[in-house]
């Protein structure tokens, strides 16, 4: 998924390309605008701090939540929960300083290479859950459902690990200049070299295209799994048989297909979702290096919504968990029905 770790970049772009932006710069922080992104940014807090916050605890402390496929689902929300408190808090203090960096060097650093790598992070577990599930409804007799506790740790280090070492280069390049009258934390790749254009149409590759058809490859896969495997479920004891294995076996076939088929419409919502809040930042990135977006009139606006959608999708996520994942939404129920 090729994100920008800091929407400010962008502008920074435009505003070296087009004069012209100064006019826009002054429609973005009048004072209506200024609260009605303070508001945006508050309640987009609040909801994906509570929300995967939640979704971490309950997996975390309810011993039967402690499957493969929910250690995954917390990792993602934990990459979401990161995100969220990074991007918010960086966002709310650019917005208050009149849309200028004022969070030093470090913190720039910080923030390009943390906010990249759990977006990296957060495709990488739902590839994961794909393929687990592909594997589980490949295997219906297989009793040992997911992976140790131990193999999953090591799972999740080895995504957070190879989604760090996507972003080093962006590490690299990231500093904060002084322009005009503001300071923007942004990319300073060498001049006159497509290094910039060659690595960002690399992460969109690794981190969207291709985990997208990777997931919908699978879930097709398992989809055809799911509709050969019922042919073979064993047929009924009659009533006259007494040994009660194949039932024993139906039940739990079954058992393991309502699980998939509850999981399945969780992934799917996920991945949608995912697709549709990562599409326009895509969409601004190759229109604004290969087209004329920085002639634009509303160049600034088009940056700034499109940095929503990438938080949207982190607080929308645990939403999805909670109305659709049965287990977590049990468990919910449950709390909130505590005294």
């Amino acid at each position: 998924m090729s994100k920008r770790s800091s929407i400010l970049k962008e502008n920074m772009d435009a505003n070296n390309s087009n004069s012209s932006t100064s006019d826009a710069w002054s429609d973005l922080t009048t004072p209506s605008m200024e609260w009605i992104f303070r508001v945006l940014c508050s309640a987009l807090f609040l909801l994906g701090i509570f929300g995967n916050g939640a979704v971490c605890f309950v997996i975390a402390v309810k011993q039967r939540l402690r499957t493969t496929t929910n250690l995954l689902v917390l990792n993602l929300a934990a990459a979401d929960f990161i995100f969220v408190a990074l991007y918010t808090l960086t966002q709310f203090s650019s917005l208050e300083n009149n849309y200028s960096w004022e969070m030093g060097s470090a913190v720039c650093k910080l923030t390009y290479t943390v906010l990249p790598t759990c977006l990296s992070s957060a495709v990488g577990s739902l590839l994961c859950i794909a393929l687990f599930r592909y594997k589980a409804v490949s295997n219906p007799f297989h009793m040992r459902v997911g992976l140790s506790y131990k193999t999953t740790a090591v799972l999740v280090i080895a995504i957070w690990l190879v989604s760090l070492l996507t972003t080093l280069p962006v590490l690299l390049v990231a500093k904060i200049t002084d322009y005009r009258d503001k300071i923007f934390c942004h990319e300073a790749w060498p001049i006159d070299k497509p290094y910039k254009e060659m690595y960002w149409v690399f992460v969109f590759l690794i981190q969207y295209a291709v985990p997208l058809v990777v997931i919908v490859s699978l879930s097709t896969a398992t989809v055809i799994k799911v509709k050969q495997s019922r042919a073979r479920v064993l047929p009924s004891a009659s009533k006259t048989d007494t040994d009660s294995r194949p039932n024993v076996l139906n039940a739990s076939i079954r058992q393991r297909r309502r699980q998939e088929s509850n999981m399945s419409k969780v992934l799917i919502c996920l991945v949608i979702l995912y697709a549709m809040s990562m599409l326009p930042q895509h969409v601004v990135f190759f229109w604004l290096t290969y087209g004329d977006l920085s002639k634009q009139k509303y160049t600034l606006y088009i940056f700034t919504i499109a940095s929503i959608f990438p938080i949207v999708n982190s607080v929308l996520n645990p939403l999805i968990y909670g109305s659709l994942h049965k287990e977590l939404k049990t468990v919910f129920k449950n709390c909130l029905k505590c005294p």
